[in-house]
């Protein structure tokens, strides 16, 4: 049964998840493994999409609208209420605020670690496959299975689309720093104008 994401939350621990609720971590550089299935709240053995730690605590998305939140110093994860009966592939955040994306352009947003969530419409048709913050804009880059590409400002709560020099699918975007962009430099975003 296939992993799906991995997060590694110091140079010795890590959690990767996947298919039917799996669940593995180390805590010595994966030397040995110990099963972590039973820390998450999810007795139905749903689909585990993706692991993140945004600002200091860990998260998990998967099926059905499930995200799981880690309790602080219990190692456990419990399920969030997000009212999404879809599938989430994904997180991005900074601090207190916290997206879920999944399909067809489905996001979910957190303004408060977990505690309440709500959609926020994003005119998107593909499924987010990736979101990444940029420290640069400002913005969240959020890209989708369709070959959209958009920048969603948390503050004002706007989308801005941005056109890469050649259409493709994407599957993930990362912001490497200011002086690199998420995209190739043939279709580097540039500096806030």
């Amino acid at each position: 049964m296939p992993f799906l994401d991995v997060c590694f939350t110091d140079s010795l621990h890590s959690m990767p998840v996947g298919v039917f609720g799996m669940a593995i971590a180390t805590d010595d550089v994966s030397k040995t493994w110990v099963p972590a299935l039973e820390w998450i709240d999810n007795p139905q053995f749903l689909h585990l999409d993706a692991v993140r730690t945004i600002g200091g605590v860990r998260y998990i998305v998967g099926e059905q609208g499930h995200i799981y939140r880690e309790q602080a110093g219990t190692g456990r994860f419990a399920a969030l209420d997000t009212g999404c009966s879809g599938s989430f592939f994904g997180l991005a955040g900074r601090g207190d605020l916290v997206l879920a994306y999944g399909l067809k352009g489905t996001l979910y947003r957190s303004d408060d670690r977990g505690a309440n969530w709500h959609a926020v419409n994003t005119s998107l048709r593909g499924a987010v496959t990736g979101a990444s913050w940029m420290l640069e804009r400002e913005a969240f880059a959020l890209v989708t299975a369709a070959a959209e590409t958009v920048l969603y400002d948390p503050m004002a709560g706007t989308f801005k689309a941005f056109k890469p020099d050649r259409r493709s699918v994407f599957t993930a975007v990362q912001a490497f720093s200011a002086a690199t962009s998420c995209l190739p430099r043939s279709t580097a975003l540039g500096r806030r104008r």
